[in-house]
């Protein structure tokens, strides 16, 4: 609770400092380079980014590393670990004398991660430009923004958990939120 915490006072300090920041889409931090490169003019092309608003996305990538989160919607935070940097290896000198056989082990453990991960964030890169995809997430979102606001589950999106039996007091889900679980978990199922 005290990252949740720490992540609410952050963002409500980084929102009153930065106000217009936020808008009501997911906003992703941009890495230090994309930053540095749109804040910059480069022959004829004037900078994409005013200084006050490169300072800001600074901060803003900032946040999100401290939080371990890509973004942020509605003041939560968005976590996505496949978008996360890569960590730096476990090095020789952090680790008491005798665990260099572990660093050794980690090392390669840490090189087959990095490939893998590598290849899970090329499958969100195809899905973002796959048409059938977007299609069917444009009728979720759908079916998501029919909810009342007090009724839509928090981004990001997960699976509901399914249950042998209701817990006491529950009650049968009402239409439109039960033909926008359906259709959720439907995408989930399909483009895994």
């Amino acid at each position: 609770m005290s990252e949740l915490r720490s992540w609410t006072a952050e963002w409500a300090d980084f929102e009153h400092r930065h106000s217009g920041f936020a808008i009501a889409e997911p906003i992703y931090n941009l890495p230090k380079e994309a930053i540095h490169v749109l804040a910059g003019s480069w022959g004829s092309r004037a900078a994409v980014l005013d200084a006050t608003r490169a300072r800001s996305e600074r901060e803003f990538a900032d946040l999100c590393n401290r939080h371990k989160v890509v973004g942020v919607w509605h003041g939560r935070m968005v976590r996505y670990d496949y978008l996360l940097s890569d960590q730096p290896p476990i090095g020789a000198g952090q680790v008491p004398p005798g665990y260099e056989s572990h660093v050794r082990a980690l090392a390669a453990a840490a090189d087959r991660l990095a490939a893998t991960r590598y290849r899970l964030r090329g499958v969100a890169g195809w899905l973002l430009t796959e048409p059938k995809f977007l299609q069917e997430l444009a009728a979720v979102r759908q079916k998501w923004e029919a909810l009342p606001s007090s009724g839509r589950p928090p981004f990001p999106l997960t699976r509901a958990y399914r249950v042998e039996s209701p817990p006491p007091g529950a009650a049968p889900a009402d239409a439109t939120t039960a033909s926008y679980a359906t259709a959720f978990h439907d995408l989930m199922d399909r483009w895994a």
